[in-house]
């Protein structure tokens, strides 16, 4: 067996580690499972180091779980290290939540897992309850305190949806999964700031979400479906007279807040966090964090600085002013920023005097090494908006690094990517090298495709 024309056994763990596992999911969907036990692979040398890698990461959904808990895969549960749960995106409200406590209940046969990708679509009503009641659940199992990776996406309620309360939602529901989204201190409790778990010490952590909730309803207001009213620090949703939609009242003081971004603040204090990636259109801009400490007093923790985290992913949605208030933010949030990656979801708010103020924002990061950041434009009388050219990006990176007041000592480049391209379209980027070194000229110009930090959350919101 170990002379077979497979090779040997490191031949095979090299194998199976260099390729991805979507390319051991397409092999293994092809094969009869009862065959699996005549295959040359079944060897105790060979299954030692494919099985690991054929099996590490799995897309949770009925047919996978069934295979895991008495079908073909029985027993293989102990191998794997990161699931994602699968068809939570676009199905009725319901069956997100039968489907959320089916895999929930379901973990307990991956006692080894690692990270956990989490994709929901909840309910206008229930935008943050259900996520949270998810992390609540998984936080009873043994393997939620060695958790090093955290992926949470929220789908962006869909556009025309008419506003459901939870009772709306509750009518639709069985008690079984009712229960699911009550705590355990009172049936008609749900979930909320007080009952978020204990985190563990996360390593990577990603957030993403489309509009927050108080975008969704200042759509609303706009149509004349409800009006607004200021109370307090919060805000009271109600309706002006009969004839529109009957909410009742709703208390939103912290929806441009989610709940979500609770659990990374408290995670991030376990000074473990080395990678963040956010996409802030779910709160406008990073410095939005900071609002927590002062409108919601039910959270009692300290916030920043976190000086673990290394590397800073973010989207950045909304306006000029929103973009250069997350820069301002970022320095005094993440003073040990090495890597920093800025996508802006809508590139034109990002002029060349938002990219030279950006400089100035980051110049206190004194371990900060690469930096991506939207490529810049330009007004034109006649032409209007144009793209900066190569070499006025590099003077305007060269004249921040010889500013006296200056930081960006370890500097290494600056990519500048054309997110004003098709997606699927090969970007343009150009970038621009620090001071180490002699290379000239200091700037260079390519085309590639770049991946789209947020691809899965993009495609999860068209479902």
């Amino acid at each position: 067996m170990e002379n077979s024309s497979l090779g040997s056994v490191p031949d095979i763990a090299i194998l199976t580690t260099s390729l991805p596992p979507e390319v051991w999911f397409a092999i293994h969907d092809l094969l009869p499972f009862e065959s699996l036990k005549s295959l040359a692979l079944s060897s105790k040398g060979y299954r030692k180091f494919v099985l690991p890698s054929l099996f590490r990461n799995i897309k949770l959904s009925l047919k996978s779980l069934a295979a895991f808990q008495d079908g073909s895969l029985a027993g293989l549960g102990t191998v794997v290290r990161h699931i994602s749960f699968m068809n939570l995106s676009n199905p009725p409200f319901k069956d997100i939540v039968i489907l959320s406590r089916i895999y929930c209940a379901s973990l307990r046969n991956f006692p080894n897992l690692t990270s956990l990708s989490i994709y929901l679509a909840p309910t206008h009503a229930l935008f943050y309850d259900i996520p949270v009641a998810v992390l609540h659940k998984i936080s009873h199992y043994e393997f939620f305190k060695r958790l090093r990776g955290l992926e949470i996406n929220i789908k962006s309620p869909r556009t025309g949806e008419r506003w459901e309360t939870p009772q709306d939602t509750f009518a639709t529901l069985c008690v079984e999964d009712i229960e699911f989204l009550r705590t355990e201190v009172g049936r008609d409790e749900l979930y909320n700031h007080n009952t978020f778990p204990a985190p563990p010490a996360l390593e990577t952590f990603t957030i993403s979400s489309g509009e927050s909730r108080e975008n969704v309803v200042s759509q609303w207001i706009t149509r004349g479906e409800i009006s607004i009213a200021e109370r307090d620090a919060g805000r009271i949703l109600s309706v002006p007279n009969e004839k529109r939609l009957d909410i009742g009242t709703l208390d939103t003081t912290a929806t441009g807040i989610p709940l979500p971004v609770v659990f990374f603040q408290k995670s991030a204090l376990a000074r473990t966090l080395k990678v963040l990636k956010i996409n802030a259109g779910m709160f406008r801009t990073l410095p939005l964090l900071q609002k927590l400490n002062v409108a919601d007093r039910t959270v009692d923790f300290d916030g920043g600085p976190y000086e673990s985290l290394e590397e800073l992913v973010i989207g950045v949605r909304g306006t000029e002013h929103g973009y250069l208030q997350t820069l301002e933010g970022i320095s005094w949030w993440f003073p040990n920023l090495r890597v920093l990656n800025v996508t802006a979801l809508q590139s034109y708010h990002c002029s060349m005097r938002t990219t030279d103020t950006g400089y100035s924002n980051l110049s206190s990061l004194s371990k900060l090494t690469r930096v991506t950041f939207p490529w810049p434009f330009d007004w034109d009388d006649w032409e209007g908006m144009i793209i900066v050219g190569p070499r006025d990006l590099e003077e305007s990176v060269l004249d921040a690094l010889d500013d006296p007041w200056a930081g960006m000592p370890a500097l290494e480049y600056v990519d500048f990517v054309d997110w004003l391209k098709e997606k699927g379209e090969e970007r343009d980027i150009c970038r621009i090298f620090g001071r180490t070194g002699d290379r000239k000229p200091r700037w260079e110009v390519r085309s590639e495709e770049v991946p789209d930090i947020f691809h899965e959350l993009e495609a999860f919101r068209q479902n």
